[in-house]
């Protein structure tokens, strides 16, 4: 077994807290265009991936519009043909106030929920402004970014997330839940 590996396997998982809002309304109503209207939330920087019609694009910019970076160039990502959009705030590492990851999710006909993770202190307790928070574990983790080459260990080749797991209520295993995205594209 690689070092690699080795560490994965052994990474202690974090106590915190994972919380989930969903706007209130008709899911169906929501657009593309309302849930890039509360980007704003998610910080200065963000990143994120757009699921299109012509298929994945990673997301470079997302005030008011959609970029994402082809041959070099900033292009825009058509509206009209995202079916689903996962936005992310970068965080290099744990912010001040604990926050691990921060994300806004829209998919057509479901509508946007905005998801944190984080230490329990800082999340809202369950209720407060829509949100449904959950004791959770976390563990931090990175995938290798399309089109890397060798050195593979250079942080800017590798894209990182937050893994989410629980306890299932009825015989107590923990499960993975969720995993949210929080670095950059190379």
């Amino acid at each position: 077994m690689n070092d690699q590996a080795r560490s994965v396997l052994t990474t202690v998982l974090e106590e915190g807290a994972w919380s989930v809002r969903q706007w209130p309304g008709d899911a169906a109503a929501e657009t593309v265009h309302s849930a890039l209207g509360r980007v704003t939330d998610l910080g200065d920087r963000v990143q994120g991936i757009a699921y299109t019609t012509s298929g994945a694009m990673s997301v470079h910019t997302a005030t008011p519009e959609l970029t994402t970076r082809l041959d070099g160039r900033d292009q825009p990502i058509p509206l009209d043909s995202v079916y689903e959009l996962r936005l992310w705030a970068v965080i290099d590492e744990a912010a001040e106030d604990g926050l691990l990851a921060h994300e806004l999710r829209w998919l057509n006909g479901s509508g946007t929920a905005e998801i944190r993770v984080g230490g329990q202190e800082l999340l809202s307790a369950n209720g407060d402004a829509g949100w449904q928070t959950t004791r959770c574990w976390t563990r931090s983790n990175s995938y290798l970014q399309h089109g890397a080459t060798a050195p593979f260990d250079v942080p800017s080749k590798a894209m990182t997330s937050v893994e989410v797991f629980t306890e299932e209520p009825t015989y107590g295993n923990t499960v993975f839940v969720d995993e949210i995205m929080t670095g950059r594209w190379s």
